[in-house]
């Protein structure tokens, strides 16, 4: 193991970051490093549950309204997620609660070219009703939309592997599952409501920033890093992704999670939701990289010291997992998430 000044981020979000790669296995604990944080300590991480993902998206938006109201930047926040294709909901939340935002490595979701062109056809259809062939048999918003979709290439079985195809893959599949949702809040909605919807939400997210909170995928935040860090949608399926099958890959991930940690320097929020849709039946699980880290997840064992502070600077962190208790700067907890368990 080798151990390495870390001049970023607190005691507490280098023992996370330590914390995570102890558990490694293979070939990437033959190369562990175990970091030593060279700054003041700082607010525990925050780990939240939330019973579905637009709720998770809501109460990230308003504890980062928190944090800008506590003094922190828009512009030293990001929020980070897996793939590019979970951006829309929370692009849709920070606009709802009025906090600027920018891309960092992918477009809006509704300027990405194959929601363009879904969005076109959807438009189309809408127009011509019954009399678009597409349309024929196809009973229910969801099943209309489907068919559309479907007339661009997209169906419902992911293509294997990763890069542009399955990137556009999850792109309609998100729009896919916007018109579910909004089938499933406005029961007889029609297609033209649907296509109303989008456009709102368009608008809404084309909102002209000057700085704002960055969204971006754990992959585009490389090499980056902010005051507060918001870790997003970490579930099984979503870290590791559901295509990672193999120990390296499974190592990968990991590693991808570990990035995503130690972009911060203060905050760090980490965050899951048992559900896709409001209502629905409770069936993920938190990652399994945080087993271990959570709070009432079992323990480790003895971490290190590498998240202690530098020995001149202070106490070690607590040699425990951090608890979920919110940092001063987002002491105002949104009320609907589930204590993290």
């Amino acid at each position: 193991m080798k151990l390495v000044r870390d001049y970023r981020s607190t005691p507490q979000v280098v023992h996370l970051a330590n914390g995570l790669l102890s558990q490694a296995a293979g070939r990437a604990a033959e190369h562990r490093l175990e970091l030593i944080s060279q700054r003041d300590p700082g607010p525990e991480p925050v780990y939240t549950e939330y019973a579905d993902e637009p709720t998770e998206a809501e109460g990230t938006a308003r504890r980062v309204r928190d944090l800008i109201a506590a003094g922190v930047p828009a512009g030293e926040i990001a929020v980070l997620y897996r793939i590019n294709a979970q951006s829309e909901i929370y692009e849709q939340a920070l606009a709802d609660a009025g906090v600027p935002y920018q891309l960092r490595g992918a477009e809006r979701f509704f300027e990405r070219e194959e929601v363009r062109k879904a969005g076109a056809a959807l438009r189309s259809a809408a127009r011509f009703g019954a009399n678009d062939s597409l349309l024929d048999g196809a009973d229910g918003l969801p099943a209309q939309v489907r068919a559309v979709l479907s007339g661009q290439g997209w169906s419902s079985t992911p293509p294997a592997g990763s890069g542009s195809v399955r990137d556009r893959w999850e792109s309609l599949a998100a729009l896919f599952r916007l018109a579910e949702d909004f089938d499933r809040a406005k029961p007889g909605a029609t297609l033209s409501d649907l296509v109303a919807e989008l456009d709102e939400r368009a608008a809404a997210q084309h909102a002209p920033t000057v700085q704002g909170v960055t969204l971006a995928s754990l992959h585009a935040a490389k090499g980056l890093e902010w005051d507060a860090v918001f870790l997003v949608g970490l579930t099984e399926g979503m870290m590791p992704i559901t295509y990672a099958k193999t120990d390296e890959q499974i190592e990968e991930e990991r590693r991808l999670l570990y990035v995503g940690v130690t972009r911060a320097r203060v905050h760090l929020t980490l965050s899951w939701a048992l559900s896709r849709s409001p209502g629905g039946r409770p069936s993920r699980r938190p990652s399994r990289f945080l087993k271990g880290l959570r709070p009432g997840s079992g323990s480790l064992g003895t971490i290190g010291s590498g998240g202690g502070a530098a020995p001149s600077s202070g106490p070690s962190a607590p040699s425990g997992a951090s608890g979920a208790a919110p940092s001063a700067a987002g002491s105002a907890a949104p009320p609907s998430p589930r204590p993290a368990r």
